[in-house]
């Protein structure tokens, strides 16, 4: 079914991201629109005094491709103070690949900054964040047309953090609610894929009808090392380096988010000696969510008697770092015999790959967590 990824994979490797994926209706119909797609990428990240405001900064770099035919990205830097409370918000375009850059080439590439103030995630900072943000992407989405729009963001996560905590999540909707009205027609995907425990409920409950699909983690991301002597090859697969390759103007968007999966199952791989010593780490997986399919994935869940809700209490998610008690309906969906529920929700987490075939886990989770407080939402 997946022959691109097949290709390049152990059998069983090949064999397990194959069986993991579902192709819903939404997706096949995304795959037979028109090509090629423009597509715009805008990635977010948090700086503070410790990190990323060097003088020039190193996170240029991390995509590097800023322009191909067809791909265009923006980086939107939200800087902090020492305190995390926001004190400016700048876009940059760079062309062509930032390798590297003097402190000219950097201050090159400002497009617009504006000055913000308020405490660290209080109503006050997260409007003011909120409101330069909105400028700076509807000047992004002027300038592309695009037909697809990627919001990234490269920092930490969780279920209850948006952009590292310096947008309120009332204000992310808001924010996705404008990105939706800047550009009807697009299709908009988020990428948290490099963020930690994105990959619950409480989070994907935000956007649907303001996203169309999600990429996300039930797991803490990352957190082993990369060879020195497999660098080159890592940065060849490593999905922020490639990005452009991603989303190249001939994929359609069921390609792309298919690759982004692999992409990351290839670093696995890659990196696995490193992963097997890596403690809580090891546990790398990575989800798609197709939004359009997950309110009817919800109403298939609360159709089910109550005590078999609270049988989800057996898939705990215990790498979740924070003292909430976590548990996985992916892994208790997929243990049940209801072909019905199954069939929900591979409509709506359409792609997954996992390490839990190339190291043991401690948890047998399958992609989508949720609180245990929040089980009476279900």
């Amino acid at each position: 079914m997946f022959p691109s990824i097949a290709r390049g994979l152990s059998v069983r490797a090949a064999k397990v991201l194959v069986l993991a994926m579902a192709m819903t209706g939404a997706m096949a119909a995304k795959a037979s629109a028109a090509l090629p797609e423009t597509t715009l990428v805008l990635d977010v990240l948090a700086t503070d005094p410790t990190w990323g405001q060097e003088s020039p900064p190193g996170w240029p770099v991390n995509f590097p491709v800023k322009d191909a035919p067809g791909y265009s990205l923006y980086d939107i830097a939200i800087n902090r103070d020492s305190a995390e409370a926001p004190t400016s918000v700048a876009m940059y375009k760079w062309s062509g690949t930032v390798d590297t850059q003097t402190e000219q080439q950097f201050r090159a590439g400002l497009v617009r900054k504006v000055d913000v103030s308020g405490a660290a995630l209080t109503q006050k900072s997260s409007t003011n964040v909120l409101k330069a943000l909105e400028r700076e992407f509807a000047i992004a989405i002027s300038r592309s047309s695009p037909s697809r729009i990627i919001v990234s963001f490269s920092g930490h996560g969780s279920p209850q953090v948006f952009f590292d905590e310096t947008l309120l999540l009332s204000d992310s909707r808001k924010l996705l609610a404008y990105v939706r009205a800047q550009a009807p027609k697009a299709t908009v995907v988020l990428d948290t894929s490099t963020n930690c425990n994105n990959g619950f409920y409480e989070f994907a409950a935000l956007y649907p009808g303001l996203v169309d699909y999600i990429v996300a983690s039930e797991k803490e991301v990352g957190g082993f090392s990369i060879d020195n002597a497999t660098i080159d090859q890592w940065l060849k697969i490593r999905n922020p380096t490639v990005f452009d390759q991603v989303w190249r103007s001939t994929n359609t968007t069921s390609k792309s988010l298919e690759t982004l999966v692999s992409n990351d199952r290839k670093v696995w791989e890659l990196e696995l000696a490193n992963i097997q010593v890596a403690g809580i780490n090891k546990e790398q997986s990575i989800s798609v969510y197709d939004m359009h399919h997950f309110n009817s994935f919800i109403r298939a869940m609360k159709s089910l008697p109550s005590p078999s809700i609270s049988n989800v209490m057996s898939f705990p998610n215990n790498d979740y770092s924070d003292s909430y008690p976590a548990y996985d309906i992916g892994a208790y969906v997929l243990s049940q015999g209801n072909a019905n529920l199954q069939s929900s929700f591979t409509k709506f987490r359409i792609y997954y790959s996992s390490t839990q075939d190339l190291v043991p886990w401690t948890d047998d989770t399958k992609g989508f967590s949720i609180f245990g407080s929040d089980l009476g939402a279900l």
